[in-house]
Formats: structure tokens, C-alpha cells, sequence
């Protein structure tokens, strides 16, 4: 149970440090495309560039939570561990904490008991920027309702769905990269 244990908190650790890995690289693209994230009047433009981001951002989740699905996948196969179909969604929102301590001080923005750090909080989750600004592209927190403030507060659980999907799919061997570049040949007879 321990070792168990010790094994999710690994997983979780891993997990967090590769969102920040996509974190980076969406912060520079974040800063690079400012202009349009922060233009209220073509929310298409932002939702465009808010996938774009997710596709960016998953990556390094995508690579570090298929692993752990296929290296549980291994140990299921020697009756070591049983399948648990949650452990990658709970994996990621044990990663996720700090992403929840973020959305906590939010909601103490908007109560004024915080001061404003929405811009921060943009930049901290850059992944999701250009969704946050498709709600509310307010600099300021009181200008923003509660149920906008609790659709912002939804939007960091992406990170968390992302991961349990990922994992789901390197428990079940699925590598949707590999299945896009390399085709199957339907039986071909070689020359003799």
C-alpha cells in the first residue's frame, strides 16, 4: 500500500512537471500572440488560437501520462496491479492542486479579500488564456460575474481531463500519432 502510495505521488509529480513543460511553451506563444487574445470582438480567432494552445500544451502531458497508462497496462497484463480506469484523472487533479490553490485566491480576488492578480493567473495558465478571455476579457476581477468566475474556475480542470484521457489511452496501447502517420497495408504479396 506504501509503495503504492509513494508510486501515485511519483505519477502526480511527473504529471505537474509536464504541464509546466507545456506551460512554457505556451507562455511564449501566449506573450507572441497577445493581440489576438486579448480582442473581444473575434471570439473565433480566440477559440482557434485556445486549440491551438491545447494541442501545444498536450504534448509533454500526452507523452508522461501514456506511459504511466502503458506501463500499468504491463503490470495488469503479470497480475500485479488491477485496472483502475480513474487513475489518470486522479493522478491529474492530484497535479493539478496548485492550479485549485490559483482558483481559490481568484475567488478571494473577486471578494476583495486578494488583490487582483488575474493578469498572473492568465499567465500561469496560459494553456487556457484565450478561453478565459472568450468569458471575460476584463483585466480586472470584480468586472466578472460569479457564474464567469465558475466557468474560469472549470476551465482549469483541463489539464486534469487531458491527463486521464492520455492515460486511458496508453492503458488501452492506443497511439492515435502513430495510427495518423503510419497506414496499415491491406495484404500485400510480395514478388517472388
Amino acid at each position: 500500500m506504501k509503495e503504492t502510495t509513494k508510486l501515485f505521488w511519483k505519477d502526480a509529480r511527473d504529471n505537474f512537471l509536464s504541464h509546466i513543460g507545456g506551460w512554457i511553451v505556451c507562455s511564449i506563444f501566449a506573450i507572441a500572440f497577445l493581440g489576438f487574445i486579448n480582442d473581444d470582438k473575434q471570439p473565433l480567432i480566440q477559440l482557434a488560437i485556445g486549440v491551438l494552445f491545447l494541442i501545444i500544451y498536450s504534448f509533454p502531458v500526452y507523452g508522461t501520462m501514456w506511459r504511466q497508462g502503458y506501463r500499468d497496462l504491463n503490470k495488469q497484463q503479470f497480475n500485479r496491479v488491477q485496472k483502475d480506469v480513474t487513475r489518470g484523472f486522479r493522478v491529474g487533479l492530484a497535479a493539478a492542486i496548485p492550479y485549485f490553490v490559483m482558483v481559490l485566491l481568484l475567488f478571494m480576488t473577486k471578494l476583495e479579500l486578494f488583490p487582483n492578480f488575474l493578469f498572473v493567473f492568465r499567465l500561469l495558465n496560459a494553456e487556457i488564456w484565450p478561453f478565459i478571455n472568450i468569458i471575460n476579457v476584463s483585466p480586472w476581477m470584480p468586472e466578472f460575474s460569479w457564474l464567469q468566475l465558475i466557468g474560469v474556475g472549470l476551465l482549469t480542470m483541463i489539464p486534469a481531463v487531458l491527463s486521464g484521457c492520455f492515460y486511458l489511452l496508453g492503458n488501452h496501447d492506443i497511439q492515435p500519432w502513430n495510427r495518423l502517420v503510419y497506414v496499415k497495408k491491406k495484404d500485400v504479396k510480395t514478388k517472388q
